[in-house]
């Protein structure tokens, strides 16, 4: 699959990896033959959504100067009522797009990316751009690319939202891990770097990741060795931290062996966050409150 730069702020999805044999029988389920490069970007990412706003624009159309964003990349989650199903999606759509494609990625809203999937037609492979409205003869469908491989390179982070913060990280991995530069910690740590350094707050690199929300840095740094069950100034362990922010990170952390029973300096659990669905799963695997 091709390298590009933006796919690094695709944060993957926790459902289990697509294979080749389970991605000819989702092909089956959907009745329809998807193209080659799409099929790779699925087996390397099933489904995932970015944390910070990626964005395209539609071109030849005067209705769309404005830019789009990209939420989210269906893929399949094995579960009947998964948001980010790919089947789902299609059962949900059915009727209101013409028939040929399907939904890939959501924008937000009712605005979905579509992929044209009639592979008896010279538009099979094709990307458009569906405003969520329901028009007359498909003038709510907008072309946008020939490819899934070209529509991957339109896509731009918009850095105009970096304008408009204030970033709280100095130290330069801190601050990488903000911006969730995964390649900048991979050199890090490959450069055999310390990694349970912390910042000003204690926070270690794993710590900070959960905090700023990268599952795919959080990840990284547990693959590595960080761990899990570090506390900051507070007492608070990454797993804390997770529970208020992060479902992905939770199960991450859980997965690595993180203390579901930790307290912080003032007593209190992982739970209890005011996250519902971590407090939920962090319930189910033991943690008490």
């Amino acid at each position: 699959m091709q390298q590009l730069a933006i796919i690094e702020l695709l944060q993957d999805s926790l459902d289990p990896p697509l294979t080749r044999a389970t991605l000819k029988t989702l092909q089956s389920k959907l009745g329809l033959s998807l193209p080659a490069d799409y099929v790779e970007f699925l087996l390397h990412f099933n489904g995932g959504w970015f944390q910070k706003p990626v964005m395209f624009y539609v071109p030849d159309t005067d209705r769309w100067s404005d830019g789009v964003c990209v939420s989210e990349f269906l893929g399949e989650s094995g579960e009947e009522l998964g948001s980010g199903s790919l089947s789902l999606n299609a059962n949900l759509y059915e009727g209101r797009i013409p028939a040929g494609y399907l939904t890939i990625a959501n924008c937000g809203g009712l605005d979905s990316i579509l992929l044209y999937v009639d592979d008896g037609t010279a538009n099979f492979g094709h990307v458009y751009f569906w405003d969520g409205t329901e028009e007359a003869e498909g003038d709510n469908i907008h072309w946008v690319a020939e490819s899934f491989t070209e529509f991957l390179s339109m896509l731009m982070y918009d850095t105009y939202f970096d304008d408009l913060r204030d970033e709280q990280e100095t130290l330069p991995i801190f601050l990488a891990i903000e911006r969730g530069r995964a390649p900048e910690v991979e050199r890090y740590l490959a450069a055999g770097n310390d990694i349970e350094t912390r910042n000003a707050k204690g926070l270690t690199l794993l710590a900070a990741a959960v905090h700023y929300t990268w599952p795919k840095i959080v990840n990284q740094l547990l693959i590595a060795g960080a761990d899990p069950n570090s506390k900051d100034h507070e007492g608070k362990t990454p797993l804390h931290h997770a529970a208020q922010c992060s479902l992905d990170c939770v199960k991450l952390l859980v997965s690595a062996g993180a203390d579901l029973q930790a307290r912080d300096l003032a007593g209190k659990g992982v739970i209890g966050n005011w996250y519902f669905r971590a407090d939920q799963y962090l319930r189910a695997h033991g943690a008490i409150e």
